[in-house]
């Protein structure tokens, strides 16, 4: 459920997440410690309908990867 500009409350049973888009939090702190979003996360971008690869930090993608494995 939308709880202000970008962010949202998602439950899961009796648990209540908090999560911010714009700052790329979720009160279950996946986020902050994985780079990636957690289903909570996920489920706030999807009620949006915005693409959730967007969300996920630089350093997961393939051009990061291919950065970091360019040179022997």
């Amino acid at each position: 459920m939308p709880s202000g500009l970008n962010q949202f409350e998602t439950r899961s049973g009796s648990d209540l997440y908090e999560a911010d888009l714009d700052k790329r939090t979720c009160s279950c702190r996946m986020w902050q410690l994985n780079g990636y979003g957690c289903v909570y996360y996920v489920a706030a971008i999807s009620y949006l309908n915005r693409d959730v690869e967007k969300y996920v930090d630089p350093y997961f993608c393939r051009v990061m990867y291919m950065k970091t494995y360019n040179y022997k």
